[in-house]
Parts: structure tokens; sequence; C-alpha cells
């Protein structure tokens, strides 16, 4: 449904763009004309920012005229803020964003603007020898709705970290990755020892609430690229890339041990199955490794990490 409303959105704006582009020919940059486009408007000639329409200035209302904003900031890149799919002005290979976009024509954008976010789709055009147009419009409610989905449909509730279908998605991810540039990947189960126990002696909601402050103790402790997800009512899992058999001990390790020493009202312990990825195994094979790992090491005893 969302690629359905993009497309749909990028039909219109090609077809806004025809009518400015052909509307800027005949009245040369009717100033009346820019400012009824709903979305933002610049206006570039020979890669420089010569003028913008009104909606601009609905954004970037600090500003009373474009001379202002340009004395005030060197390029509009310096609004753009790092996410994953979109736009990132730091790591275009040396080229500026708009040399970046003028040669793949449409790209999204994260916007920082005070203290408010933005997300725009762009578009660029050539009017004319040297003159471009590049139409910014505001998709931040489209993007907020697709998270919305995403959360409901990859992330837990109670946790708020990576649900079993997010897990699933990743490690097929992770070891594509691994495969292909013979990356070393590693994971580890993981579940609070007779957590049905502490259910039963001290409720379900106490029980629960625990659980989830152990989420937060080990999301504290892992590195960014690492992801953690809920495996399925009491495991967990953690995504370890770029890590072997040994680092992925050391990991499980680091977590026993704080496990161990955050423990102030009841006594908690957690167990731990580690294995490490070995080319050609089949993906559910992986995971049964690791599942098998736990439960050997929950058989074994308590607060114990087996490696398999």
């Amino acid at each position: 449904m969302y690629e359905i409303i993009i497309i749909v959105m990028f039909v219109a704006l090609l077809v806004a763009l025809f009518f400015i582009y052909k509307n800027l020919q005949e009245a040369k940059y009717n100033k009346d004309i820019l400012d009824s486009v709903p979305d933002i408007i610049l206006i570039y000639k020979n890669s420089k920012l010569v003028e913008v329409n009104k909606s601009f200035f609905n954004y970037f209302d600090k500003y009373s005229s474009l001379a202002e904003f340009i004395k005030a900031n060197d390029s509009i890149s310096y609004f753009f803020e790092q996410e994953e799919g979109y736009l990132n002005p730091l790591a275009l290979d040396g080229s500026s964003w708009f040399e970046y976009v003028k040669q793949i024509k449409v790209a999204r954008v994260k916007i920082r603007i005070e203290k408010k976010e933005y997300y725009f789709s762009i578009n660029f055009s050539i009017l004319e020898n040297n003159i471009n147009c590049l139409l910014f419009s505001d998709i931040t409610q489209l993007v907020k709705s697709q998270k919305e989905i995403n959360n409901l449909i990859f992330f837990d509730p109670e946790t708020h970290i990576g649900n079993r279908r997010y897990c699933d998605e990743k490690i097929k991810q992770e070891v594509a990755v691994a495969q292909r540039y013979k990356h070393d990947l590693s994971i580890v189960m993981l579940e609070i020892d007779k957590f049905k126990e502490l259910e039963d002696l001290h409720g379900e909601i106490v029980a629960h609430k625990l659980q989830i402050a152990y989420v937060k103790l080990i999301l504290s402790l892992l590195r960014e690229i690492d992801i953690y997800c809920r495996f399925s009512e009491n495991k967990f899992i953690i995504i370890l890339p770029s890590t072997n058999l040994a680092g992925a001990r050391q990991v499980a390790q680091k977590l026993k041990d704080a496990v161990s020493l955050s423990q102030k009202v009841l006594h908690v312990t957690m167990s731990f199955g580690v294995t490490a990825y070995l080319p050609g195994t089949e993906i559910t094979s992986f995971l049964t490794k690791a599942d098998k790992a736990l439960q050997s090491a929950q058989e074994s005893g308590t607060n114990r990490i087996v490696i398999l």
C-alpha cells in the first residue's frame, strides 16, 4: 500500500514538474507559479541555489528571505539527518548531495528543522541549460504511518525489541552477508533461569516487569550493530554480526556477569546457548543449534553457558 501511494505521488509530481517547466519557460520563473505549488521548490543555476517558493518558508520560517537563509547556511544539506534508507550527505563518496541527486533523479531525505523532524521525497528535473528544479514533497505522515505498521508487525509490544518475525528477517540478511563476504556470524540464545517458577512465586506482573528490566540491561551492553529479539515467550536471541564463536562466548560471559551483579531484590540468573554460523548451514539448523545449546545449559544447572 505504501509503495502504491509513493508511485501515485511520483506520477503527480512528474505532472507538476512538467507544468512548472512549461510555465517557467514561458513566464521566466514567474514567482506566482512557484508559490502556487504546495511542495518545496528549489531552483538551482550552475549548482547554486537561486530561487525558492513560498512553501520553503513554511518549513524554514526562521528566515524571511532566501538571501538570509544562504547567509546563515552553506546548504540545505546542513539540515539533513542520517537514517537508514534516506539520503546521507556524509556518505556520498566525496560528491555533493546535489550532484548525487542529479544522477539518481529521485531520493528520500530526513530533515530536522529546529526540533521538528520531516521526511521528504526529492525529485530532480532539468528545466533548461544549467538550470535545475528540485521538488521536496513532504511524506512525513506516510513515513510515520509506515513505521507504526512496521512496529506492529516486527516489534514486540511488551519489550519494544524485535519479535520473531523481525528476527527471521534479520537473520536471513545477516546470513546472506556472512556468505557473500565470508564474515563471521554468531548467535546467543538466552533465557531467565526457572522463569515459570518466578511467575508462580511472585506473580505474572512482577515476573514480566523483571523480564523487561533485563531486556533493557542487556540492550545497554550490546553494540549498535547487534540485533536483540524476542524469540519466543521467554527466550531471547542476540544476532552478532562479524563475531566468531570465541567473541560470542565473551559476549555471553559479559551478559551473565552483568545479570548476576545487577540483582537487588530477587535472585535471578540466566543461561546462554552460543553457536557460530558455518557456511552452507540452513538457517533453521543454525537456530536449532543455538536452542539446543540453551537447553543443554538449563539442563546442566543454572547460570550456565554452553557452546555448540
